[in-house]
C-alpha cells in the first residue's frame, strides 16, 4: 500500500488553519526531543492518517527528529530491529503512540515481554502516548500483565486536525458510540473523557483565535463540554498575559454553535447526492484520503493482488473542489461543458502553430 502524501494546503481558508496544523507538529516535535537518543517509534495503525495530516513530510520528518525505527504496531517486535545478518541493533528508545484500547494494550505488553525475552535491559522503559488520553481500564491490563513498572504513561491531546480549508475535526470515530444512548451527560469511563476531549478542544481553540462571543448548545452533552471548556478557561486564564488579552479583545470567531448527534438522528440516514457524498458513501473517505486500486489510476502493478494508493481529496485540487458539492444530476452537464472547453482549447493551440507562449497563455 502506498500513499499520495499530499494533504490540504489550508489557502484560502476562513481562518489561518495552518496555525492548528502547526500547534500540533510542535506538539508531536516536543514529544520526540523529551527521548534523547536514537527512537523507535510505535504507532497504532489508526492514526496514521491523522498523522500525516500533522506531518505530510513523514520520512524526512521523522529521520531528522532521531527516528531509527518507525513501525505499525504489531505483535512482531524484535524482529525490527535485526540487520540482514542476524545482528540486533536496539533503540535508546521505544515510543508508542495509540488510542487507549484494550486489545492494543495487550499487543504492547506482548511487545514488552517479547524485548525481555530477546535481550532489551532489564531496567528499560517504554513511553506510551495515549491520544487522546490515558483510562484507568488501559492502566489496569498493563498492571494485569505486569508490565505497568517498566513503563512510562502521557497523554497526547492529538485533536482538531484542518482536513481541509473549511473542516476541522478531532477523528474520533467512536465518540457517538461513547456519548450515544445515553440520557444524561457521561462523565465516568470513557464517555466522560470523550466530553473531556471536546471540551479540552474547545479550550486549544480559544486560545489560539480568540475567546468566541456567542456560544450555543444543543443537547445533554454538548451543554456539558460547553460548562467544562468554561470553567477550564476560567482556571487557565491569566489577566497579566499581554497575548491573552489581545486574543480576548479580537477573536477571530464570531459564533460557535456546539450540537448533540441525538438532537439529529435523521441525517446519517439519509443517502447523499453530491459528488463528495457519494464517494464517502460507497469507497470511504478517510482523514482527506480514499483508497484506490493503483490500476484505475493507470499505474502498472508487479506484484499479485490490489495495491491500493491513497488519493487525496480537498481543496487544493480546482477541479475536485469545482465539482465535490454538484449534485449527481449537475456533475455530468458540467463535466461535459469541461471537457468541451479543453477540447476547443486544444483544436485553437493545434490551428496556431505560429502563436507564442505568451499568447497562448
Amino acid at each position: 500500500e502506498t500513499s499520495m502524501q499530499r494533504v490540504a494546503s489550508l489557502q484560502g481558508a476562513k481562518l489561518n488553519l495552518s496555525a492548528l496544523r502547526e500547534d500540533s507538529r510542535n506538539e508531536f516535535i516536543n514529544l520526540l526531543e523529551e527521548s534523547e537518543g536514537r527512537k523507535c517509534l510505535v504507532l497504532d495503525k489508526a492514526l496514521g492518517g491523522i498523522m500525516n495530516q500533522v506531518i505530510p513530510d513523514g520520512p524526512k520528518f521523522l529521520k531528522d527528529q532521531g527516528v531509527a525505527y518507525f513501525k505499525e504496531l504489531s505483535n512482531e517486535f524484535t524482529s525490527t530491529f535485526k540487520d540482514k545478518n542476524g545482528n540486533t541493533n536496539f533503540p535508546d528508545n521505544v515510543i508508542y503512540i495509540v488510542r487507549p484500547s484494550l486489545p492494543l494494550m495487550k499487543i504492547i505488553a506482548s511487545n514488552i515481554k517479547e524485548g525481555k525475552n530477546d535481550g532489551f535491559p532489564s531496567d528499560f522503559m517504554y513511553k506510551i502516548y495515549f491520544v487522546p488520553a490515558q483510562t484507568l481500564l488501559c492502566q489496569k491490563l498493563l498492571q494485569d500483565e505486569g508490565v505497568l513498572p517498566q513503563t512510562y504513561l502521557y497523554d497526547y491531546p492529538l485533536d482538531l486536525i484542518p482536513l481541509d480549508t473549511d473542516l476541522i475535526s478531532l477523528e474520533m470515530e467512536d465518540m457517538g458510540a461513547l456519548l450515544g444512548g445515553h440520557s444524561g451527560p457521561i462523565w465516568a469511563s470513557d464517555g466522560g473523557s470523550a466530553i473531556t476531549t471536546v471540551a479540552n478542544s474547545l479550550v486549544k481553540l480559544q486560545a489560539i483565535y480568540g475567546t468566541v462571543p456567542n456560544v450555543k448548545s444543543f443537547g445533554t452533552n454538548s451543554a456539558a463540554a460547553l460548562k467544562l471548556s468554561m470553567r477550564k478557561r476560567k482556571e487557565d486564564f491569566n489577566s497579566n498575559d499581554p497575548a491573552m488579552r489581545s486574543a480576548n479583545a479580537s477573536p477571530e470567531i464570531d459564533t460557535l454553535v456546539l450540537l448533540d448527534r441525538s438532537v439529529d438522528i435523521v441525517s446519517p440516514l439519509i443517502t447523499p447526492l453530491t459528488y463528495e457524498g457519494l464517494i464517502d458513501e460507497f469507497i470511504n473517505i478517510s482523514n482527506g484520503f480514499i483508497k484506490v486500486d493503483a490500476e484505475i489510476l493507470g499505474e502498472e502493478v508487479v506484484e499479485k493482488g490490489p495495491r491500493m494508493i491513497a488519493v487525496p481529496l480537498n481543496s487544493s485540487d480546482s477541479l475536485y473542489s469545482a465539482i465535490r458539492n454538484l449534485s449527481v444530476e449537475q456533475l455530468g452537464p458540467y463535466l461535459q461543458e469541461k471537457a468541451k472547453g479543453i477540447r476547443e482549447s486544444y483544436s485553437n493551440f493545434r490551428g496556431n502553430k505560429d502563436q507564442s507562449i505568451l499568447e497562448i497563455h
